[in-house]
Order: C-alpha cells, then structure tokens, then sequence
C-alpha cells in the first residue's frame, strides 16, 4: 500500500451508508471468515514476532501503540521495511480490537485486500477506516496514536 493508495482520511461522518468510492460493498457471507482467518495468521505473527498477544480491549491498542512506538525506537524505517505486512497484520488486529469494544458493523469492499475495510455505526453515520490509521502510525512518526483515534472514536460514539 503506498501512500498514493491510502487517502487523506481514518473517519467519515454523515454517510447514510458506508462510503462507495473504494469500490462497491463485498456483501457475502464468508466476507467474515476471511476476516477471522486473517486476524489469527496476524496474531500468530504479533505473537512469533513480538512476544506479545494483543487482548481485544482497549489493552490490545495499548499494546499495538507500544509495539508502533518501539518500532521506531529501534530504528523502523518505512521506506525499506515491509510496510505491507506489518499493516496488514496489525491494522486487522486493530479493527477486530475497535469491533469487539464498539460493536461497529465490519464492511468489507474485496475478498483479499483489507486496506479499504471499514467499520460502520449507521445510526451514528460514522465510519471508520481502521487499516488506513495503522498505515499513517507506520509511516508516520508524529503522528496521532492509535490510543487517541481510538478515545475520539468512543467520545464520537457516546454512551
């Protein structure tokens, strides 16, 4: 994913429905099996990698910023690191993470690529794109954290 790919945007607000421009909406029901499938190869990678196991609160974003942070500490260079996969791994953890504390609707626009896979409140008319923030974290050193994006999502979301 390059940065040309990814827009200028993690969240959408006043959509009546999940944004259109990445394609039309994947409507099947393995679309979430697919997902589930992913979350585990990436967790088990996390894990091999890391050490860690991200839980799916809001401890698992704590986590996933901590690892972002001491990726750069240790020298994480974007341009001749395997963004790709370092995203795709934890970009998928991080919206099962948000999904499991925010019960957003997944939303899903292709069968393999999740770069544009989003999560929707209909009756809040907010979407966000999870992957697209984790993207930014990773080749954004000043960037928000994934902390933060989280907290203003919940404060969004309300009671």
């Amino acid at each position: 994913m390059s940065l040309l790919e990814v827009p200028p945007f993690e969240s959408l607000t006043q959509g009546t429905t999940p944004y259109s421009g990445f394609g039309p909406l994947l409507i099947e029901p393995d679309a979430g099996e697919n997902f589930s499938r992913v979350i585990q190869e990436a967790s088990v990678r996390i894990s091999e990698t890391f050490g860690v196991s991200p839980p799916a609160d809001r401890m698992g974003i704590a986590t996933l910023e901590e690892l972002a942070s001491r990726m750069w500490r240790e020298g994480w260079d974007p341009e001749s690191a395997d963004v790709n996969l370092f995203v795709r791994d934890f970009g998928s953890v991080f919206m099962a993470i948000i999904q499991a504390m925010t019960a957003g609707e997944p939303v899903f626009r292709s069968k393999t690529d999740l770069s544009h896979a989003s999560l929707w409140w209909p009756k809040k008319r907010l979407e966000v794109f999870p992957v697209h923030k984790m993207y930014r974290r990773l080749t954004d050193q000043a960037g928000e954290s994934l902390i933060f994006f989280v907290d203003s999502l919940t404060k969004k979301l309300g009671p």
